[in-house]
């Protein structure tokens, strides 16, 4: 009987130090959690702030700066121009020779490939070919039709082909 009875205080002393134990940790991770949020939300407003004064700060210095942000919205109606010059794509459909028109250049003679295989050995490209093929060669415009022709009045600095 009295085994059982020290067991029994035993018991009840471990299960309420476990159960004060366990109060503390949860609120110990309430609070870190609770805390971990409120720097989030913090750092997330402050990185909003900064970059929508940063957003502000290009936009006054380009707007003064350049005709093109002054503020009126351009080409509203999105018209687009073809700016080819087809006499030039005329000439150049006339033009025959070595790597024209985007066409590959095989070598057939044996001197001209052993000696295009050493020069790539030592410089790590097709030197003969190189030499064979034009410089100011005509190559086929691949661009969807879409992107061959682009708008009337696009922004200062923008890559246009």
């Amino acid at each position: 009987m009295r085994v059982q009875r020290i067991f029994r205080q035993f018991k009840h002393t471990a299960y309420r130090k476990i159960r004060q134990a366990t109060i503390g940790d949860c609120l110990l991770k309430v609070l870190f959690v609770l805390s971990c949020s409120l720097i989030t939300v913090v750092l997330i407003i402050q990185k909003y702030h900064s970059l929508s004064n940063f957003k502000k700060t290009l936009y006054y210095r380009y707007i003064s700066d350049e005709p093109f942000f002054d503020g009126s919205p351009r080409n509203v109606e999105g018209l687009r121009v073809d700016w080819h010059d087809y006499a030039l794509i005329a000439a150049e459909t006339e033009r025959h020779g070595p790597g024209e028109h985007g066409k590959p250049l095989k070598l057939r003679d044996p001197g001209d490939i052993k000696l295009n295989d050493k020069l790539y050995k030592e410089n790590g490209y097709s030197a003969v070919v190189s030499d064979l093929i034009a410089l100011n060669r005509s190559i086929p415009d691949i661009r969807h039709p879409h992107f061959q022709v682009s708008e009337e009045t696009v922004p200062p600095g923008t890559a246009n082909c």
